[in-house]
């Protein structure tokens, strides 16, 4: 409370740049307090503002937009958020993978593969992202990239799943009997 009543002096506007805070950290503070409409209101506040006073925008604080919107299942607004983000840090990788998890899950594999490759450049050793990217060509019938996806997710850990989607991908290409195994 002590900190919001030092940043917010005004809804949504300073005098001054918020003394030992940020607008990301004061958005935190709201989300930890239970306060997740606080934040998300206070972070739209900003963006409408950020014409006026970009400084208070982060690839950060909209990456937080783009969690608290996920949460609330407004999965456009989230896309939007992500999409923000990218323009401010074109690598932010948090981004990148929330974006294409979006996307995938708008049946845009195509559009969220990218994403999931971005991601894959700073941590190539992230299972997850390997399965979602073999996901994201899954739904454009890029059958052999994926499999070599679900391929990688094994190589990196046992996954049920990743075993799952590659029998559907022999069933795909016509082989039945890897399918079964």
């Amino acid at each position: 409370e002590q900190i919001l009543d030092a940043a917010i002096p005004f809804a949504g506007r300073w005098l001054l740049p918020p003394s030992g805070s940020t607008p990301l950290h004061i958005a935190l503070k709201l989300v930890d307090g239970d306060r997740a409409d606080e934040a998300q209101q206070y972070i739209q506040a900003l963006v409408r503002q950020s014409d006026e006073r970009p400084e208070y925008l982060s690839a950060g604080l909209l990456n937080l937009l783009g969690a608290i919107s996920l949460d609330k299942r407004e999965f456009r607004e989230a896309g939007e958020a992500f999409t923000r983000a990218l323009h401010l840090d074109p690598d932010n990788r948090q981004a990148h993978i929330e974006l294409g998890g979006v996307l995938l899950g708008f049946q845009k594999g195509a559009a969220a593969a990218p994403h999931f490759e971005a991601a894959l450049k700073t941590n190539p050793t992230d299972p997850e992202l390997w399965y979602k990217l073999g996901l994201a060509r899954l739904q454009i019938g890029e059958l052999a990239k994926a499999e070599q996806n679900m391929l990688q997710v094994l190589k990196l850990r046992a996954d049920p799943l990743a075993h799952w989607q590659l029998g559907a991908i022999y069933l795909g290409q016509g082989d039945p009997k890897r399918s079964i195994a």
